[in-house]
């Protein structure tokens, strides 16, 4: 612990003395009335009425300690199940049953599947429909994680108005990490304004030259990063910083 002030050492030094010469004066008084054959004197008893009481020391504040709960240490044990369930949400025509999973059973986060080309402000409604559930008797006033798959090439939920046309994963590894890192922070904006804070997204499958008969659906969708595994991870690695960013601005 580091104190909050220095006491002052040398006041109380130059007090010690002050009182020692007080002292050694007082001593040399006394002996010299006692040599001139008169008693020495000695202070008449004060009156009880006028001596102060002395003051009782104040006792030290004690501190309550505070505990802090838990993050949903309040919860219901279903809705601490929900928070690790997600449901999915089709979006040209999500089901009630979707609903009724977040309202009903205490599910606290979902996933906008299959594809739109709706746009943002359309994907937006449809998010605004599913987080006006949250509340004490759904989530437990906790909000949903809205998820999607936004990966690029063929895997892409979104499209329309609003949404960027987003490169296949061996397109995005032939830039270089600041251009995929801009434009995964425009991607990532775009996700955002739709109301959608999770994506499921860059996938990094690697394959490398002469394997894709191993790995048939990243080879021909266009989920791997590219064919030459000891380069294109670099790229890559610049798009989660860009889709973070997006989210914080």
């Amino acid at each position: 612990m580091v104190p909050m002030s220095t006491p002052d050492r040398t006041r109380h030094r130059r007090s010690g003395a002050a009182m020692l010469t007080v002292l050694l004066l007082a001593a040399t008084t006394a002996c010299s009335g006692a040599g001139d054959g008169e008693p020495a004197g000695s202070a008449a008893p004060s009156d009880p009425a006028t001596v102060s009481p002395t003051a009782s020391p104040s006792a030290s504040a004690t501190r309550t300690p505070t505990t802090t709960p838990a993050p949903g240490s309040d919860l219901s044990l279903e809705q601490k199940v929900g928070q690790v369930l997600m449901v999915g949400v089709q979006t040209d025509a999500p089901s009630d049953l979707s609903y009724a999973a977040v309202r009903d059973h205490h599910v606290g986060n979902v996933f906008l599947a299959g594809r739109s080309d709706a746009g943002v402000d359309a994907v937006a409604d449809l998010v605004g429909t599913f987080t006006d559930l949250v509340g004490d008797d759904s989530t437990g006033g906790v909000p949903l994680y809205v998820a999607t798959d936004q990966e690029g090439g063929a895997v892409q939920v979104l499209r329309g108005d609003g949404f960027s046309t987003i490169p296949s994963a061996v397109d995005q590894a032939a830039g270089t990490p600041a251009e995929l890192e801009s434009d995964a922070t425009t991607w990532g904006a775009e996700l955002s304004a739709a109301g959608i804070n999770l994506n499921l997204a860059p996938v990094m499958d690697v394959v490398p030259e002469g394997t894709a008969k191993d790995n048939p659906r990243s080879a021909t969708s266009g989920a791997s990063t590219a064919r030459r595994p000891r380069t294109s991870p670099r790229t890559r690695t610049r798009s989660p910083p860009g889709w973070r960013r997006a989210a914080s601005t």
